[in-house]
């Protein structure tokens, strides 16, 4: 599975203008990556993703921070799998493995997308 596309429209925000991605959890994706049984629609954020701190050593990710996305009322049941890159150097060559690894949902939890 793809990441969400990156939208071309920019918002301003405290690092200057950036692009946005659309939650696969919102009735505005156009991606299908989730049953539209799942999805609900985020009429707080217009669906889109906002750009925050990713964990250590991925830099920025886009997180959803509607109250109404499935993913954060734990109501959702289609988890994703998230394509994370491993480093490893054999005979002086640098090497990147790439790794699914799920985006296990949890009441509570904010969708989060790297």
């Amino acid at each position: 599975m793809s990441k969400a596309p990156l939208v071309r429209k920019t918002y301003s925000g405290r690092k200057g203008l950036y692009g946005h991605r659309i939650c696969p959890y919102s009735t505005q994706d156009i991606t299908e990556r989730i049953p539209l049984a799942e999805r609900t629609d985020h009429t707080d954020t217009g669906g889109r993703m906002d750009l925050v701190s990713g964990p250590s050593g991925v830099g920025t990710a886009f997180q959803c921070n509607s109250d109404l996305c499935s993913f954060y009322l734990g109501a959702a049941v289609t988890e994703l799998n998230q394509s994370v890159l491993a480093l490893t150097i054999s005979g002086g060559a640098y090497i990147y493995t790439e790794n699914l690894v799920p985006i296990y949902i949890c009441l509570g939890r904010r969708f989060q997308e790297y």
